[in-house]
């Protein structure tokens, strides 16, 4: 079952598998999945059907769940999808438990791997919970890697903390050797409430600082990783969120309405989550010409 798409899709989105080995705030957890998983070939066939409608395409984003929890799965669907779109890239979404040496030579063929890693200790996607769970051959695989990037998810509460960036700060800092991409930020999307002024200056006081000592790493290091928060950056009147396509894992196929546009620049469905001031404010600030 799907709507009928009101337009050609840029992104599609295929969650594997509803199965996760955490259970983290930031997608809601097992409430906001779907539940259950179709039959393998079934879920292929609602993949191809989407692709079909969307020759368009440009990029693949392969979601879950753990979308490693289903890697047979996932080396057998990505192979279907560069088979009917050679040119697409494809972007992999993980928590980075299940990364393995094994996994290698697929791995390297992803545009980017996306890994979810929030903070240095305390909570499920914390490094500290790599250790304990004995998952540091991911630390491995990630070396190893060229197209790996972190991103870590900022909970209002969190930002609420005038000292909150210290946490990050050493994630950042234990993380550094790896020589990612990028180690990035993003905002809770399902944030209660939006931001008050507290929280956007606690924000902005210790994105500097992250900032710096990013740009001093990369000096001792002599690495180039880029620190920067997500969807911040674009000067375009964003609607990219009406351009993508969901197969779910019960094979269900939804597409995301046009967001409304609450500001000139940059992302608005990000704007009316923290506030269409809060965002203004932050990405008049963070777009300002560097000294």
């Amino acid at each position: 079952m799907h709507d009928t798409p009101k337009s050609s899709a840029t992104m599609i989105d295929i969650a594997l598998t509803s199965k996760c080995n955490l259970n983290c705030s930031f997608c809601g957890g097992a409430a906001h999945m779907a539940k259950g998983d179709v039959s393998k070939t079934k879920h292929k066939e609602a993949m191809v059907d989407i692709i079909k409608e969307n020759p368009q395409v440009e990029e693949f984003l392969w979601t879950g769940g753990e979308p490693l929890l289903a890697y047979q799965k996932l080396v057998d669907f990505v192979g279907e999808a560069r088979e009917q779109v050679p040119s697409a890239k494809h972007l992999l979404f993980t928590n980075g438990r299940k990364l393995k040496l094994s996994q290698l030579d697929f791995l390297k063929t992803f545009d980017r791997i996306i890994v979810s890693i929030d903070t240095y200790e305390g909570g499920e996607r914390s490094l500290m919970a790599f250790v304990e769970e004995g998952a540091q051959e991911a630390f491995e695989v990630m070396y190893e890697l060229d197209n790996v990037v972190t991103w870590g998810v900022l909970t209002r509460e969190h930002v609420s903390k005038p000292r909150w960036f210290e946490d990050t700060m050493r994630l950042h800092s234990a993380l550094h050797h790896l020589r990612l991409g990028a180690m990035t930020l993003t905002f809770d999307k399902l944030m209660p409430k939006p931001l008050n002024q507290d929280h956007v200056l606690n924000f902005i006081y210790g994105y500097k600082q992250i900032e710096d000592q990013m740009r001093y790493l990369n000096s001792v290091n002599g690495i180039n990783t880029v620190f920067r928060l997500e969807k911040f950056f674009d000067h375009t009147n964003c609607n990219a969120c009406g351009q993508l396509k969901l197969v779910e894992p019960n094979g269900d196929i939804k597409h995301n309405e046009n967001v409304e546009f609450y500001v000139n620049s940059g992302c608005n469905a990000m704007a009316q989550i923290i506030g269409v001031e809060a965002y203004k404010y932050l990405h008049n600030y963070l777009n300002l010409p560097q000294s």
